[in-house]
């Protein structure tokens, strides 16, 4: 019981907004893309990479960072499968946890854009038993002031998913947990984090589309298949469609291998694979809007809400419609067992930065940190 109640808090804060010894530095692989950084650059983001494996005992981690007229940086350092020792590299897959998040509300948005939904819609005119589904709208849900709570917060959900974690999750299930907890505070008033809010932007597209498709379908046919994403994927069970980077779960500082775990306790709101060359083509589309109509992607970056004191340690973070901004850059992290990352693209000036470690640290807002660290190397005079 003791180990499930620590397995819960660390799964509660990883998935929270904020979100190996000797052979993780034994093997280092390393792109060197035109236009790198000059070498002062390089060793600072070299340093980092070393700091961060060991400050978070990772096993491994891939950085990129961009910004045109700059340069580019691209390392993937450490090991991707203990087991067999496979060093890290870039073109595999990875679980990207939340950042699917960002999938799921641009979809909402291109529906918007076609006429289907709008933004004060109530979600009781789509889905049934919602509790305040009179007044919660598709907007709170974007926006996370719907005061629903997260079913990530139930122990009873908790217990279940780290007793099997090939167990399988319709979204209903993952709706009774949270509407068994209580509510947070009325629709629209403050801010609270949660994975509810976009299980049910997945039904809600899943309503809308009928006997299209189901959210998966309507991922790929509005996102992937137009950015040309060959990568990403939307799975129905703990599978990898392919070469894929091992994900370590580290409850009491031991390893278990949580990259074949059944991701469909995340569904709209976590459960998406991908790979770094399909993220660089997916965040600078979501940064710059293109699957969108410019007065929609307009809306969405001027759109922004206090997330109060969830991350009173990054003054500039703010929640939109689906992402978040920090530090000037539009994006979004992730964080489930065995993975974080965190994928950000800056408008103003087209830089892109993507991080992610293949283990779970106990500190939720860990990308953030390290992202926080990169922005200081890289714009020393922003606020973040």
């Amino acid at each position: 019981m003791r180990r499930t109640k620590k397995a819960i808090a660390y799964l509660v804060l990883a998935i929270m907004f904020a979100v190996l010894e000797a052979c993780a530095s034994t093997t280092t692989t390393r792109d060197s893309p035109t236009g790198s950084f000059d070498a002062a650059t390089t060793t600072r983001f070299d340093d980092l990479m070393s700091e961060t494996i060991e400050a978070y005992n990772s096993p491994g981690m891939i950085l990129y960072v961009s910004i045109p007229g700059r340069g580019e940086y691209l390392r993937a350092s450490g090991i991707a499968d203990i087991a067999n020792g496979t060093p890290m590299t870039t073109p595999p897959l990875f679980r990207i946890g939340s950042l699917t998040k960002t999938f799921t509300g641009t979809v909402i948005l291109k529906l918007m854009d076609e006429g289907l939904i709008q933004l004060d819609d109530k979600v009781g005119d789509y889905i049934s038993g919602v509790p305040n589904g009179d007044t919660v709208t598709i907007r709170h849900l974007l926006t996370m002031r719907s005061g629903l709570p997260s079913y990530s917060e139930s122990e009873d959900f908790g217990k279940l998913l780290f007793a099997n974690p090939q167990r399988s999750f319709t979204p209903q299930e993952l709706l009774s947990f949270a509407f068994a907890l209580p509510i947070q505070f009325p629709p629209g008033i403050s801010y609270h984090y949660s994975n509810s809010n976009t299980v049910l932007l997945g039904l809600i597209i899943e309503k809308i589309n009928r006997e299209r498709d189901d959210l998966g379908g309507a991922i790929k046919r509005k996102i992937s298949d137009p950015l040309g994403l060959r990568n990403t994927y939307f799975p129905t069970d703990g599978s990898m469609p392919g070469e894929y980077i091992h994900g370590y779960y580290t409850p009491e500082a031991t390893r278990e291998d949580w990259s074949l775990a059944n991701p469909s306790w995340g569904w709209a709101a976590g459960a998406i694979i991908s790979t770094l060359s399909d993220l660089k083509i997916y965040v600078k589309a979501l940064g710059q809007g293109s699957l969108l109509r410019p007065e929609t992607q307009a809306q969405r970056r001027s759109e922004w809400y206090d997330a109060g004191n969830t991350h009173i340690d990054f003054p500039s973070a703010r929640y939109g419609l689906g992402w978040f901004t920090l530090g000037g850059f539009v994006g979004h992290n992730g964080a489930l067992p065995g993975y974080v990352n965190i994928s950000m693209y800056d408008p103003s000036t087209g830089a892109m930065v993507i991080l992610m470690l293949n283990t779970q640290p106990a500190q939720g807002a860990a990308t953030m940190m390290i992202f926080k660290e990169v922005i200081n190397i890289i714009f020393p005079e922003r606020t973040v």
